[in-house]
């Protein structure tokens, strides 16, 4: 489990920026408060976002 985010630095996380998990998943960060999940994958060679929610 080497390399994933615990639930502790995700509440504490607060600067800007993307966050991986794992195996594409990704925290967002983009506000104080304002934190949401997304998936990033590969289609017809371009990369693709894909948003989970909060």
């Amino acid at each position: 489990m080497a390399g994933r985010l615990k639930p502790l630095d995700l509440e504490r996380q607060t600067r800007l920026g993307k966050y991986a998990d794992g195996d594409g998943l990704y925290l967002i960060v983009t506000g104080p408060t304002s934190k949401s999940w997304s998936s990033r994958y590969w289609k017809d060679g371009k990369e693709r976002w894909h948003g989970l929610g909060p």
